[in-house]
């Protein structure tokens, strides 16, 4: 997923998780933010957890979010959420 903004400054944040009907609760999906295609913040997220990705505005044109399983297996029976999306102006 991918924001474009006007540049401003400020904070976003981002709470993501599961969805609570993946098929399998085993699964670590690993979330990136980028901003301005420099990653800024990783987060781990499990089954049944929910965490929040962050990152400084200032100078910053476009938030980019990627998702994918934290380890290389070709399976994955998990499923994305972003809960929130949040950007707070300074």
């Amino acid at each position: 997923m991918e924001v474009r903004l006007a540049q401003a400054t400020g904070k976003a944040s981002i709470k993501v998780a599961q969805a609570l009907d993946s098929r399998s609760s085993k699964v670590t999906l690993e979330f990136k933010l980028f901003a301005n295609q420099r990653l800024v913040d990783t987060k781990l997220v499990k089954f049944n957890q929910v965490n929040e990705p962050k990152a400084d505005l200032d100078g910053v044109s476009a938030l980019a979010l990627e998702v994918k399983k934290s380890d290389n297996s070709e399976e994955c029976y998990a499923t994305a959420v972003v809960n929130e999306f949040l950007l707070t102006p300074q």
